[in-house]
């Protein structure tokens, strides 16, 4: 059965960048459900934003980093 993992590029230059581009969606995603969720307006949207941007960045970053190191060393 063909799923969309199989049919997605997860080795060499493709890989990385699908990965970096989920782990950007992610971040900016939940970012902005949060953002939405304490119903920030104007400049405290942006705060809120970018603070929880940086709250999630490096969790996700040391998932990505060591989701890239498995598949580079397979």
């Amino acid at each position: 059965m063909l799923s969309a993992w199989s049919a997605t590029p997860l080795k060499g230059r493709a890989g990385q960048a699908f990965l970096f581009l989920l782990y950007l969606v992610l971040t900016v995603g939940l970012a902005t459900v949060v953002a939405f969720t304490f119903d920030a307006s104007g400049g405290g949207f942006l705060l809120v934003l970018i603070t929880t941007g940086l709250v999630l960045f490096l969790p996700f970053w040391k998932l990505y980093k060591r989701t890239l190191t498995e598949l580079t060393d397979e």
